[in-house]
């Protein structure tokens, strides 16, 4: 995956070093959770692209009971989630 910097997010070198450890396969799979439905959709879409399994959250609550309910490779989360941050 070829993540740079971009005029709406910088995605820093660790999020760009642990996607690298991921199979990316079906079974890798990741938690997105971001109340912007713009970027939430861009960076799932682009996820999807390269192989991985997305599930969404479009806040903190849900983000916590699918985390808690479902296996995940990895959980990406925005900061200040509505509901619980």
């Amino acid at each position: 995956m070829n993540l740079e910097k971009c005029s709406c997010v910088q995605v820093d070198s660790y999020f760009c070093d642990t996607l690298s450890m991921l199979n990316s396969s079906p079974s890798s799979r990741i938690l997105l959770a971001e109340d912007e439905a713009s970027l939430r959709d861009m960076i799932a879409l682009n996820l999807e692209l390269e192989g991985y399994a997305v599930q969404t959250a479009v806040d903190g609550k849900i983000a916590l009971e699918k985390a808690l309910t479902e296996r995940f490779d990895l959980l990406i989360l925005d900061v200040m989630l509505p509901s619980l941050d």
